[in-house]
């Protein structure tokens, strides 16, 4: 959750000082039981104390996913994604990344890309989502491996 990334930042992130910081949006929030709302301002908390700790660098925001395993919070989550879509657009060095389209067909979820849980992607899910990050990064001219 957003709070456990604050509380552990000081000694897993900030020290290191990086240039690039990839932020995935998941599911576990809506599954403890938040509301959108406090998810919201949740993340609009991590986000200031991460450009807080590390003002120089970027942060790409990575949408939330659309889970078979969790089909029940798809609403939130495809309202979150909009959310953070604009939100992010208005920050300075924070880039959005919204897999939803590449993640669903017709309107419904894709479970080929997710383990029998639904919930944790596969190795063509992790595909998906690393082509959606280096076009990213060459979007930013960032180098990477």
């Amino acid at each position: 959750t957003d709070r456990l990334m604050m509380q552990y930042a000081p000694q897993m992130l900030y020290p290191y000082k990086p240039s690039v910081v990839f932020i995935q949006t998941g599911s576990n929030d809506n599954a403890s039981g938040l509301t959108l709302e406090q998810i919201i301002e949740n993340k609009r908390a991590l986000y200031a104390e991460y450009r807080k700790n590390l003002p120089d660098a970027k942060f790409i925001v990575m949408s939330g996913l659309p889970l078979p395993g969790r089909e029940q919070y798809l609403d939130s989550i495809l309202s979150l994604n909009a959310y953070l879509k604009e939100y992010i657009a208005g920050l300075d060095g924070f880039y959005f990344i919204d897999a939803s389209d590449a993640m669903m067909e017709d309107g419904k979820t894709r479970p080929e890309f997710f383990k029998r849980d639904g919930i944790h992607l596969n190795e063509e899910g992790h595909a998906v989502w690393t082509k959606l990050m280096i076009a990213k990064l060459q979007e930013l001219d960032v180098p990477y491996i």
